[in-house]
């Protein structure tokens, strides 16, 4: 099976827009979860896949089809620069082989829950809890900031009821937040307000060097700052369970425990649970925090508060910077 189509257009993020639908080419014997070649201009994309988002690794190539717009992304990179396709390029598209990627399509192909619905506290709307059961130190939230999920406000609301002196932004740089602020009502609100807010994030990839930089940055925030802390990202899932679950393995939380708190968000989030889709809850499982906690402690997991601290060390943090953090977080799991 084939499909043909021109570039259209580029986007801001280099995206390479095709003169075609989303319905155009899902009726045409294609559809989401598929792997397919694409060949545009000189280059050719091997074994590509058909996702309704950018679910693939760090820079790596996927053809999206959403929105009735159908166009070849790459995560975190530029595929306008990278492949160098002049416009009205003649694209060809051709199945290699169907639902290859479709267990990944299936598992993350969820909707935001409507912040409106009824029944729901501020803090289940806001994906705000404590790091730690009955914890009074250490929370984690979508961004109080930004509005994207539209959740911003009932996380503010978190904010000032639980007496937020620290807010770990993870998602957004210094400049990126100005823009947000520059776009919301926060800004005259937060001269009001007697919290301070660092803005460290950065959307490399959670495996990468340049966010090593932000883990680093996060960890001496909480040295050199006084709690009650915020960790937040955009959504309080990716980014912001990184951290967390490296102050959870640094304060002796078992896998089980990080991996169950990590998957409250995407019920928070996106109602997403183990009785409701027992297989769709395990692959998103294990394609997000268990790969987090591989990633920080390698395959044993059976003592993350060693491992953490290596790992800790091994990207430039002190013993005695370690030591205070873990004061701290301690405290916070074990209150007197």
């Amino acid at each position: 099976m084939m499909f043909s189509s021109k570039v259209k257009k580029f986007n801001e993020s280099g995206d390479i827009i095709l003169d075609a639908s989303a319905d155009e080419l899902l009726s045409d014997g294609l559809a989401l979860g598929d792997a397919v070649d694409v060949d545009i201009g000189n280059v050719s994309l091997k074994s590509t896949p058909v996702f309704s988002g950018p679910y693939c690794k760090s820079l790596e190539t996927v053809l999206i089809a959403k929105n009735n717009k159908v166009m070849i992304s790459v995560r975190h990179g530029n595929a306008e620069k990278q492949y160098n396709i002049p416009l009205k390029s003649e694209v060809k598209v051709t199945l290699v082989e169907p639902r290859k990627y479709w267990e990944k399509e299936n598992a993350y192909s969820f909707e935001e829950i409507n912040p409106k619905t009824k029944g729901r506290s501020v803090e289940s709307y806001a994906n705000f809890r404590p790091l730690f059961k009955n914890g009074t130190y250490f929370f984690r939230s979508s961004s109080p900031f930004d509005n994207t999920y539209g959740r911003a406000s009932f996380a503010f609301l978190c904010v000032l009821k639980y007496h937020i002196k620290t807010i770990i932004d993870v998602a957004d740089s210094k400049e990126d937040f100005e823009v947000i602020l520059n776009n919301t009502a926060f800004r005259r609100r937060m001269a009001f307000y007697f919290f301070k807010i660092h803005s460290i994030g950065d959307d490399s990839g959670l495996y990468s060097e340049e966010f090593q930089k932000t883990v680093r940055s996060a960890i001496m925030v909480i040295k050199n700052n006084d709690g009650p802390f915020l960790i937040h990202c955009r959504a309080g899932k990716r980014r912001s369970g990184f951290i967390c679950a490296i102050l959870q393995g640094l304060a002796g939380l078992d896998k089980d425990e990080i991996m169950s708190d990590y998957m409250t968000s995407y019920k928070n989030n996106n109602g997403v649970t183990y009785e409701d889709n027992p297989r769709r809850y395990n692959y998103l499982k294990k394609d997000t925090i268990e790969r987090i906690l591989t990633h920080i402690n390698g395959q044993d997991l059976s003592n993350l508060s060693h491992t953490t601290e290596q790992y800790l060390l091994k990207i430039g943090i002190s013993l005695e910077e370690i030591n205070e953090i873990k004061k701290k977080l301690i405290n916070d799991k074990s209150p007197q």
